[in-house]
Parts: C-alpha cells; sequence; structure tokens
C-alpha cells in the first residue's frame, strides 16, 4: 500500500514538472518570438542579428534615417 501510495505521489509530481516545463518551454519560445520581431533575424538559424532583416527596429532607423 504504501509503495502504491508513494509511486502515485512520484507520478503526480513529474506530471506537474512536466507541466511545469512546458509552460517555461512556451514561454522561452514568446520571448524568442519577441526578440526576433524587434532586432530582425531568420526562423530557425538561431542568429538575430538583424542583417537584412525587416525588423521593428530597422524600420524604425529607416524612418529617422
Amino acid at each position: 500500500m504504501q509503495l502504491k501510495d508513494a509511486q502515485r505521489e512520484l507520478d503526480d509530481g513529474v506530471g506537474q514538472i512536466m507541466h511545469s516545463l512546458s509552460a517555461i518551454l512556451g514561454d522561452a519560445n514568446h520571448v524568442v518570438d519577441q526578440g526576433r520581431s524587434l532586432y530582425g533575424g531568420k526562423q530557425g538559424t538561431g542568429q538575430g542579428n538583424g542583417q537584412g532583416a525587416d525588423s521593428f527596429l530597422n524600420r524604425i532607423k529607416e524612418m529617422l534615417a
């Protein structure tokens, strides 16, 4: 009986951890997408250097130039 209770608690804990990690991953993706929209960068390259990208900041720079 104690072993089953311990297993159930462990399963619940693992489920909560997986839910939390999924939420963190979603938040991280949102932050990365915001960074790409500000600084430019191509989807999937991992490098948001802004060169040649139509980013928000590049458009503002062009408007102010």
